[in-house]
Order: structure tokens, then sequence, then C-alpha cells
């Protein structure tokens, strides 16, 4: 992570160069309170909120993550995440189509922090399998190193040589196949400005998502045609196992809708403009 010292550097050399600062924040570091990993990022905060203030200009994710930030950003502009599909499009090897295997498989992936999202929703899950034994289940990626085992549960790990991101989607485009992706999301401070990027990468992978019905997932109001927000994960879940054929419908509707609204060629021209806009 940065520190002031780098920042004073940064800024110094561009200066001299009559170059522009543009940062780019996709997380709120400042509002971590809780989060398992707020004492490696505190000592950082300085240095970020140096950045911004000293920014020609600051994109932030999402709207309630530039007003967490408002105190520093003289001026910004929201840019939504998109999605890159030469990382992570195959053309050659279609996915196979969702919902027509024996179980509903199900995905939950992120990083090692996670656990509070998943401890959130767990007893949906367990709830769900004594009544749909046999009929779904949930693998892992990441999330946290001490989630309790399940007959419902798997856990799969990416290879050390897969931890940079277009390594990491070429693998992961390699996994399952799954037909749901599961997106929970604690109530807090940190989690109120996130982006709706999970939701992003489930649809690249073929899947179905299912995401807290929570602000971070109705950011684009268009995401209520293909994604399904669930206030009750059990409700969402069962239902979801009990009509396939809606389920899979649902989710033949997002992948034209990714690449159409959310992927880089959608945003790139408004990108383009405010830079060339700075110089």
């Amino acid at each position: 992570m940065p520190t002031t010292h780098a920042v004073d550097r940064l800024v110094g050399t561009l200066g001299a160069m009559g170059a522009a600062l543009v940062v780019d924040i996709d997380d709120a570091f400042v509002a971590m309170d809780d989060h398992p990993e707020a004492d490696v990022y505190r000592s950082s905060n300085a240095a970020i909120e140096q950045a911004i203030a000293a920014s020609a200009e600051t994109w932030f994710s999402t709207p309630e993550l530039a007003r967490l930030y408002g105190h520093v950003a003289h001026r910004n502009a929201v840019m939504s995440n998109a999605l890159d599909p030469r990382i992570w499009r195959d053309w050659r090897n279609a996915r196979p189509e969702p919902f027509r295997q024996d179980r509903v498989r199900m995905l939950y992936m992120g990083t090692g922090t996670h656990g509070p999202d998943f401890a959130a929703m767990r007893p949906a899950l367990d709830r769900l399998w004594a009544e749909r034994e046999g009929q779904f289940d949930v693998t892992l990626i990441g999330i946290s190193a001490d989630v309790e085992p399940a007959p419902w549960l798997h856990r799969v790990a990416p290879p050390a040589d897969a931890i940079a991101y277009p390594r990491f989607v070429r693998w992961l485009r390699g996994q399952g196949p799954f037909d749901i992706g599961l997106a929970p999301l604690a109530d807090t401070r940190f989690n109120s400005a996130k982006s709706d990027i999970k939701l992003l990468d489930y649809l690249a992978l073929g899947l179905l998502p299912v995401v807290q019905d929570c602000p971070a997932y109705r950011l684009d109001p268009r995401t209520g045609q293909v994604a399904v927000h669930a206030e009750d994960w059990f409700a969402a879940s069962r239902d979801l196992i009990d009509d396939r054929d809606s389920a899979r419908a649902l989710s033949a509707q997002g992948q034209s809708w990714l690449w159409e609204r959310r992927g880089v060629s959608a945003i790139a021209g408004a990108m383009i403009a405010r830079l060339e806009a700075l110089l």
C-alpha cells in the first residue's frame, strides 16, 4: 500500500512532467471498521486520502463511495465497474447451459475476508439442505479459511500461479460447471459502498447471480432483469431449485445484457472523454 512519502514523490514527478493524476478507488478503506483487514489498511488511509486530494480527478465505482471520500475529493466522477471480454470470454468453448445437471451447483467466490458475509447466509443453506438434501451443493473459492464443513459444502483453492487477475479468471473459467453464483453481503459501512462487480463476474461465467437485496446490487436498475435479489436466502434458493426452467430462462438473459451494458466498451468512451478533458 502507498505511503505519504511515495505520494509526495509521485505528485512532484507528475507536476514536473505537466501530467495530471487520476485516482481510481473501488473500496471504502476509510470505512473498514471491523473488517478483517482493517489493521492492514488503516496505516495507508492517510496516503490514500492524500492522493485523492492531490488528484485532478478521482473516479469512484459507486455514489456511496464518492460520498464517503467527499471530504477530500474536490473533483470526482462515478465510473461503474465493467468487465473486459478479452479476459472473461472463451469463444471456442461454450459453457454448458445451466440448470441441466442432477443437482443445482452453487458457487461463492471472493477474497478470504468474506467470512462474515458467508456466515450471514449459512443458516439458510443448512436449512435448505434439511429440506432439499442432495439437490444442491455449494463450492467456496476463497471466502474464509475457517468455514465449518458440511455435506453440501466443497472447498476449491486456485493454484499458486493463478494469483494474478487474468490467470485467476482463466483458471476460474475451467471450474464447475455451476448454475448459481452467490453474493451475500453483511450490513456494514464498508459493504454499503461496494460495487456490483461480483454480479458481473457471475454473469461472465454464465451463471445466474443470486445477490443480497441491498443498494450495492441495485446500483444499475436493470440488474433485476438478470439476477435474483434475495431478501430471504432460504426462500430464494429453494425457489430456484424447485423451478429450474424459470431459473434457466432468467440466466439466459444475462449474457447479452452484460456485454452490451457493462463490458469495457460500454464505458470506455466516457473514460476517454474525461481524460481528454483533463489534458
